[in-house]
């Protein structure tokens, strides 16, 4: 049997489109932010921690995102800023401040933090 005759026959069984089933999506319960934990907007150091210079490392080379085997400052360690990221700090090495940020039980390893849907 060809398979112009296979693709009637099942043109045949299959003469409209139909629709697929709606994914449903598991959406963990939120929970509430611990007394003890505050949330920030700004770095606080008030022991007046220090952290070793560790120098220039230059302009990262990444396209696209930044990797380990492709940007200097995610090699070093180093948060990707504007003007030290070929992606102007727009990148997954970039630390990020969202104001949605939410607490969920995951019911399996405990609380995760999650951007809440907007």
């Amino acid at each position: 049997m060809g398979l112009r005759t296979q693709l009637r026959e099942l043109c045949l069984r299959r003469p409209t489109y139909e629709m697929a089933l709606q994914t449903r999506y598991f959406l963990p319960n939120e929970v509430s932010w611990p007394d003890n934990v505050h949330k920030i907007d700004q770095c606080l150091n008030p022991d007046k921690v220090e952290f070793k210079d560790v120098g220039d490392l230059g302009q990262c080379s990444c396209a696209g995102d930044c990797f380990l085997d492709t940007c200097n400052n995610a090699e070093g360690a180093v948060d990707c800023t504007e003007d030290t990221c070929n992606l102007y700090g727009r990148c997954s090495n970039a630390p990020r401040n969202l104001s949605t940020l939410k607490l969920f039980d995951t019911g399996r390893v405990g609380v995760g933090v999650s951007p809440a849907p907007t």
